[in-house]
């Protein structure tokens, strides 16, 4: 008897259970599938800006052709870590649409309208991940970028030294940036972490985000966006490669 209630529970386990890969397989297919779209979403993004119309439009084929997969696969029924948001369709239906868009555009020879038309997607798809309890490392890289737009603002509109307010603010703004490179540095997945171009781009902005604090203590504006203009290499870069 205790041996048929031992194999009953082991099954019951069993087949309570069995769902749990399938449903955390589900979404991570998912996440995977939307990264690859989003590939070449950041490529299109960046050949857009550069004026490289041809580029341009091969990415967003290929990331046509991709999200209309993750389309057919999830639209109907999402995996269940997004299962009860009630924005899941609304936002799949607004990034189909604003690919088309951006598409449309460029074909038109526009690229600075496809642009601007494209441009939503990234805040749309880190949306839908932060209202379902979603971190992945995207959003995380989306942070360190947030972050240090708002830093540079300080290239073209340089901080009063003398103004304590104003000096507060910068050091504010500088240690929130600091700090999501420093989150982004040291959660990278393997495959990132190990990647000699993220290891480059992370030194490098770091050390330079080092620089800044001596730049303001000093009160060298010149120094300061100096140092500004180099970051923002190094912050278009890690967008580009790994956001």
């Amino acid at each position: 008897m205790v041996a048929r209630i031992a194999i009953a529970v082991a099954a019951l386990v069993w087949i309570l259970g069995a769902g749990s890969p399938g449903q955390a397989g589900e979404v991570h297919d998912f996440h995977d599938a939307v990264a690859d779209a989003t590939g070449h979403y950041r490529q299109a993004m960046f050949y857009l800006h550069t004026g490289n119309g041809a580029s341009a439009l091969f990415e967003l084929d290929e990331m046509t052709a991709r999200w209309d997969a993750v389309a057919q696969r999830f639209a109907a029924t999402p995996p269940d870590t997004y299962s009860d948001d009630k924005a899941w369709d609304n936002t799949l239906v607004a990034v189909s649409e604003a690919i088309s868009a951006g598409l449309a555009m460029a074909e038109a020879g526009d690229l600075d309208a496809a642009w601007s038309l494209l441009a939503p997607i990234r805040g749309a798809l880190s949306g839908l991940r932060q209202r379902n309890g979603v971190f992945l490392f995207p959003d995380c890289i989306e942070r360190a970028n947030g972050a240090f737009e708002r830093l540079f603002v300080y290239r073209h509109e340089p901080p009063d030294f003398s103004a304590v307010d104003a000096m507060n603010e910068l050091r504010r703004t500088l240690a929130v940036t600091a700090y999501w490179y420093g989150v982004c540095h040291d959660t990278a997945p393997a495959p990132v972490a190990d990647d000699p171009r993220f290891q480059r781009i992370m030194e490098s902005a770091r050390y330079a985000l080092d620089r800044m604090w001596d730049a303001m203590n000093k009160q060298d504006e010149l120094r300061l966006i100096n140092i500004l203009r180099e970051l923002k290499s190094s912050d278009g870069l890690l967008h580009l490669l790994f956001g």
